[in-house]
């Protein structure tokens, strides 16, 4: 389906209702200006944690008066921290991230955060000195990002998917032991095992089932051999799947309590 939105006097531009893209593009169509920033920065740059994306613009001077666009103003966007991406020109990850916490909380920050991380479109060391470089009274979305780089363990890798955040701070919001990452076990055969999460004292880990890493037969009986040899070596597992981490986090947290607690 498509419609005629207005990008300037007398002048209408044909967009396609079903691609999100198309209302970044006849914005910036609007404004040459503009720079695809915040939560449309993060769908272009398939950040996790971007739910809602919308037209958000970045400009240097007063916003054009377009009803169905957000434009933010900022004096200080850089040149190397512009892309381009599907054609548009659109923030970097590094500056979507310092910016995103404007408009989102710190869990969506986090998510999209972690993504970044994992795709290699910024460093940690990066987005410290970009967010201390932009803090500044009265912007809130460096200050965001700094509260979340304070409270990642500080040589962590990457989480390995969206899921893997969310059970992090599932365990986060329920004041749970904070597991390893990517911990690996050496098995019996001289193999090694990496489990996405484990308490190592406590000989307890967990695995995700998000859709992707473990679709498939195969990819299901590799999974399945895995854990049976970490488990031979006394280790206990426990397994979540997004519906357990996102619609019962409660239940989850509960049963790595209980877990914790054996």
């Amino acid at each position: 389906m498509e419609r005629l939105v207005r990008v300037a006097p007398r002048t209408y531009l044909l967009v396609d209702l079903a691609d999100e893209h198309s209302y970044y593009a006849a914005a910036q169509t609007a404004c040459p200006i503009a720079v695809v920033s915040h939560r449309a920065a993060g769908d272009l740059l398939r950040l996790d944690g971007i739910t809602d994306p919308f037209p958000e613009l970045t400009v240097p001077s007063n916003p054009p008066n377009i009803r169905w666009a957000m434009f933010h103003r900022s004096k200080d966007l850089q040149a190397f921290e512009v892309v381009e991406v599907h054609g548009l020109r659109c923030t970097d990850a590094t500056r979507t991230l310092c910016d995103l916490g404007a408009v989102e909380d710190e869990l969506a920050v986090e998510r999209a955060m972690e993504s970044a991380l994992r795709r290699g479109l910024t460093s940690l060391s990066r987005l410290r000195w970009r967010s201390e470089e932009l803090a500044r009274p009265g912007r809130s979305g460096p200050g965001v990002l700094r509260r979340v780089l304070a409270e990642r363990p500080a040589q962590a890798p990457p989480t390995g998917s969206e899921l893997e955040t969310r059970f992090l701070q599932t365990l986060r919001d329920r004041e749970l032991p904070e597991p390893e990452r990517q911990h690996v076990v050496r098995l019996r055969s001289g193999g090694t095992a990496r489990l996405d999460f484990a308490w190592p004292e406590q000989h307890l880990f967990a695995e995700l089932d998000g859709a992707g890493s473990h679709d498939g037969w195969e990819a299901r009986r590799r999974d399945m051999r895995r854990q049976t040899a970490v488990v031979a070596l006394g280790w206990r597992p426990l397994r979540f799947s997004w519906d357990d981490v996102v619609n019962d986090p409660e239940g989850t947290g509960e049963a790595v309590r209980r877990a914790l607690a054996a």
